[in-house]
């Protein structure tokens, strides 16, 4: 080996071990990628570097805000020098620069192959050569040098993958830096979230115009009382046993609905309505229990007290007005019952009657009928023999069939008249019929 080859060799050394030493200088992953791959930039000459990790691999609090515009598996861009070079942040995992890697360590191609347009994500991007190297299960480095006119040689590639796989350990140990830290955060977030749930759900407790108490499902230890109850009962029986403090009993109550408000999974069942009259006050409530989660992740019964003592007199009132009602509505159903007797007997007699009126009438109008057939009839055979009289009669008085005496004209004049008369007698009897 010439001297010039064993001092070319000392210079690579020296680069690799000034890189490897600006490797792991923070547990931040863009100040660990910022001093290595600047220094990269710098002793390797290369244009723009970007690292692209899995989402998969990414802890929440990195991905939170990203527009993914893929399905899974998808690739985001974590870090970029310079970063005005970037076009795009997202990447699907079969794209060709992911797929390069899937089997070998590392990549190279130039901008003379065909495929080179396929791994551009940068702007001003026309020649040149792209080095892409495996981070383990991560992602990729995609490193880019302009000055290039043929692919990197495999000797350049072979000194860069032991610095790029004890860059992929830093970047390993980062990531979990950052999860560490995004579980904490999320931890505290959820216990404030879930103090200050608890505090709205208290405050809204207290704001309930009801007796409202949570007990111990096991213990029957009283854990909650809201304001209104503490006033009704004069203080607050927290660490007490509510049947004790509630009722003076020395066992937990009959009525108990502890036994029904989980099934047999252990999940609630729902709410259980129920109603009973304190054996202290008297008052009668209307109570509605359910199992709820309590601070410390155990079920608890939450019972809502509303007191019922108004509607239940209310109630026992209307039933005694229901009572006397029933009654005056037995004395008036009998009596009604029987004006309806009554009522039917005359409805009867009615009928019977409008029969025979019925009856009458139809007697009454075949009786008119038959009369006024009869003196149709009469009318006819009456007036018309006294009407030929009457005609003929004055046919020879007017002597149209020759002349008359004196004694056959006073005869005829007698029969003229008699006729005459006898005619108007019968017009006025048939006028009156």
């Amino acid at each position: 080996m010439s001297n010039e080859d064993f001092a070319k060799v000392a210079q690579n050394i020296s680069v690799l071990y000034e890189l490897s030493l600006s490797i792991g200088q923070s547990l931040d992953l863009k100040s660990n990628c910022d001093a290595f791959l600047k220094a990269l930039m710098a002793r390797k000459n290369f244009g723009f570097a970007a690292v692209w990790i899995k989402k998969t691999s990414m802890p929440v609090n990195l991905t939170e805000g990203l527009s993914m515009r893929y399905d899974e598996p998808s690739v985001q861009l974590v870090y970029a020098a310079p970063m005005s070079r970037v076009l795009k942040k997202v990447l699907p995992w079969k794209h060709p620069m992911f797929m390069a890697v899937e089997t070998e360590n590392f990549f190279t191609v130039d901008s003379r192959s065909s495929f080179f347009a396929q791994y551009i994500t940068e702007k001003d991007v026309k020649k040149g050569a792209y080095a892409i190297f495996k981070l383990g299960k991560l992602g990729v480095l995609k490193l880019y040098s302009m000055a290039k006119t043929s692919p990197f040689d495999e000797v350049t590639l072979n000194q860069l993958k032991n610095v790029v796989a004890k860059f992929t350990v830093s970047i390993e140990g980062c990531l979990s830096h950052e999860q560490v830290i995004s579980e904490m955060k999320q931890r505290k977030r959820v216990e404030r979230e879930l103090r200050a749930s608890h505090q709205r759900f208290h405050t809204l407790l207290n704001s309930i115009e009801a007796d409202v108490y949570v007990a111990n499902m096991e213990t029957y230890e009283i854990l909650f009382m809201n304001d209104h109850m503490k006033t009704v009962f004069g203080k607050d029986f927290k660490g007490k046993i509510c049947y004790e403090m509630f009722r003076r009993a020395d066992q937990p109550c009959s009525h108990c609905t502890n036994s029904e408000l989980l099934n047999k999974s252990g999940e609630p069942t729902g709410v259980c309505v129920w109603e009973c009259q304190n054996p202290i006050s008297r008052k009668w409530y209307m109570n509605y229990d359910r199992a709820i989660k309590w601070d410390d992740g155990s079920y608890v019964r939450l019972q809502i007290a509303t007191d019922i003592t108004t509607r239940k007199e209310a109630e026992k009132t209307l039933r005694k007005a229901h009572d006397h009602l029933e009654n005056r509505v037995a004395e008036r159903t009998a009596e009604l019952v029987k004006s309806n007797t009554k009522l039917h007997v005359e409805i009867a007699e009615r009928i019977r009657a409008e029969a025979s009126a019925r009856k009458a009438k139809e007697v009454a109008e075949r009786a008119s009928q038959a009369k006024s057939e009869f003196l149709a009839n009469m009318s006819h055979e009456l007036r018309t023999p006294l009407n030929l009289i009457i005609g003929f009669t004055e046919l020879v008085l007017d002597q149209h069939y020759g002349k008359l005496n004196d004694v056959q004209e006073e005869y005829l004049k007698n029969v003229h008249t008699s006729s005459a008369h006898l005619l108007s007698l019968i017009n006025d009897i048939l006028d009156l019929s």
